[in-house]
């Protein structure tokens, strides 16, 4: 799951700092530990990624695929409303940045940009 941050007209975007994706940028994501639901599991992987406290708006998009490793993948990214922190970027993200929504960098997935493009167009 990830979670969309927007603020005046730029959106939030985190560079990978691990896998083939290094140095790319994603929106702001992870997975769902045991236990976790949804809503928990990207408020959590917000705060751990960018520092920034949050509480999720509305779910915007979900898919279910096969991952190019051939594993199953789910994703599903929130629109989230920030509620206080600085911003700056730990754990598995190298930088932490708000975009232009007509000047976004290389996207490490897909995924993002179709999100990026048809939903938030």
């Amino acid at each position: 799951m990830a979670g969309i941050i927007l603020n005046d007209e730029k959106i939030l975007l985190v560079s990978r700092k691990y896998g083939s994706d290094k140095g790319k940028w994603c929106i702001p994501c992870g997975k769902v530990d045991t236990g976790e639901t949804l809503e928990n599991a990207v408020i959590r992987e917000v705060l751990e990624e960018t520092h920034l406290t949050t509480k999720v708006i509305k779910q915007i998009h979900q898919v279910e695929k096969i991952h190019p490793t051939g594993v199953p993948y789910q994703g599903t990214w929130f629109l989230m409303a920030y509620v206080s922190g600085e911003l700056y970027a730990d754990d598995d993200a190298d930088e932490a940045e708000y975009f232009a929504l007509n000047a976004l960098p290389e996207l490490a997935f897909p995924d993002d940009a179709y999100v990026i493009n048809q939903c938030l167009s």
